[in-house]
């Protein structure tokens, strides 16, 4: 890789930016290290402004900060400008700290460049979601059907189920449609595995697991092969559900690490979320 240069990959409808390691705020960042929050561009002797120039375009704010991987090495940086309705604040910086974590996760796993295309795709589903879920005209259900919606596309699975745990019940329930499916937490099954223990569970064989209910592919004529199947949690030890992806459409292997640590990362943010609307 080219470690002169930063190469713009996610900004749409931009192609072919190159930025030397050292030049601007971007390059500063990947050069130190630092987190950068400006809630004044223009009033920053680092700022750049030739491309406002150029697209007409006005940068107000930005919050840049370094992507790195799990040794410290810095693989990139991570660039978000114009904050609606005001300047990044620390929160903002959580939320970017994690989607960097993620970004690492996958740039470090993409064996050649080629591949960055998917990593962007992967990115730009992550944070389409996750705007959602923040969306302020969210209510519960409408979180539920989202993030089922749109997590399969974060790790390449087929099906996904977001069962949230009612302890009062001793269950777990989802949306299926416009019904509630319920499951006793005692039953059978990965999900209420998960739920009791509060430890992630990947199978590459389900039919190989003595804990997959197989009863409900034989109802439904499904064939599950692979799950992933994590714990949703609001702090370290509140268990506010779980979230269960089903076949991995990519790989023969199953779900891979990087899937697991994507899907984590995701889940620091939507459990409590979650929690917050559910009350």
């Amino acid at each position: 890789p080219d470690k002169a240069n930063l190469s713009l990959i996610m900004a749409e409808g931009v192609k072919e930016v190159h930025i030397p390691v050292g030049a601007g705020i971007a390059g500063g960042v990947a050069e130190d290290g630092k987190l950068v929050n400006i809630p004044d561009c223009y009033a920053d002797s680092r700022f750049d402004p030739s491309f406002d120039k150029k697209t007409g375009y006005k940068t107000n704010n930005m919050l840049v900060l370094p992507i790195k991987d799990s040794e410290g090495e810095i693989l990139g940086v991570l660039q978000v400008i114009n904050k609606a309705g005001g300047h990044f604040n620390d929160k903002d910086e959580e939320y970017a700290n994690l989607v960097a974590n993620q970004a690492a996760v996958s740039i470090k796993n993409a064996r050649e460049f080629k591949e960055m295309g998917e990593v962007q795709r992967k990115l730009r589903s992550l944070n389409d979601l996750v705007k959602s879920l923040q969306a302020p005209d969210q209510d519960l259900n409408s979180m539920l059907f989202t993030t089922t919606e749109r997590a399969p596309a974060i790790v390449d699975a087929d099906r996904c189920t977001v069962f949230l745990l009612d302890e009062k019940a001793n269950s777990l329930w989802a949306m299926d449609g416009e019904v509630n499916v319920r499951l006793d937490l005692d039953a059978k099954g990965i999900a209420c595995a998960v739920a009791k223990t509060g430890a992630s569970i990947n199978i590459p064989d389900a039919y190989a697991d003595e804990r997959f209910n197989q009863d409900v592919d034989r109802d439904s004529g499904y064939k599950t092969d692979s799950i992933l199947c994590l714990p949703i949690k609001a702090g370290a030890s509140t268990t506010v559900g779980v979230i269960q992806l089903i076949n991995k459409t990519s790989g023969a292997d199953g779900f891979t690490e990087e899937d697991e640590e994507i899907m984590t990362s995701f889940l620091d943010l939507a459990g409590p979320i979650l929690l917050a609307a559910s009350k």
